[in-house]
């Protein structure tokens, strides 16, 4: 089976075949490989003088070259995507905590489970450092921790289930004809 000259395949192998190197982004000669580089160019790296540059799909999984329906143009050599994401409050969808109270007289100074907040007679508004709580003239702000947002603000993977495997193109072959 011919192959065309910068034809990119699969191979599970542990090494790249005669007349094929691995896609790692490696530097070439100009001068050894001219017909690839015509069709190469430095769309991948190198200085268009003497080297120029092989793709690297190391780690990448490749897409094609153009514009898909409701998709952002990608032209040819483009790199794109990342391995993790970081999810800050903008990426959330807005939401509501729920804070439940009776209009009714307290019937305890004491927090305790499955208890709610009440009005005391007459109606103030109270802070727990003094026991017992303590009117107070004007609102006071809750804690910013316990409204605030919560969780450490790390990124978490975005990877999808792979398998490696080499990617390796031809060095040699049939200069592919355009149509």
């Amino acid at each position: 089976m011919d192959n065309f000259l910068g034809e990119i395949r699969m191979f599970a192998g542990s090494y790249a075949p005669q007349n094929w190197h691995y896609c790692d982004g490696s530097t070439l000669q100009i001068s050894q490989y001219e017909a690839l580089f015509t069709l190469l160019g430095t769309t991948y790296g190198g200085n268009g003088q003497t080297t120029f540059g092989l793709p690297d799909l190391r780690g990448r999984a490749p897409v094609h070259k153009g514009t898909g329906t409701g998709l952002a143009p990608v032209v040819l050599g483009q790199m794109g995507g990342s391995e993790t994401a970081t999810l800050t409050a903008a990426n959330l969808p807005p939401h509501a905590h729920v804070l439940t109270a009776v209009n009714a007289p307290a019937a305890t100074n004491t927090p305790t489970t499955n208890s709610m907040l009440s009005t005391t007679t007459p109606v103030a508004y109270v802070t727990n450092t003094s026991t017992p709580p303590a009117p107070l003239p004007t609102p006071v702000a809750m804690y910013g921790a316990s409204i605030g947002y919560s969780g450490a603000n790390l990124p978490v993977s975005i990877v999808q289930p792979s398998m490696a495997i080499g990617f390796i193109i031809a060095l040699t072959g049939i200069f592919p004809p355009q149509n």
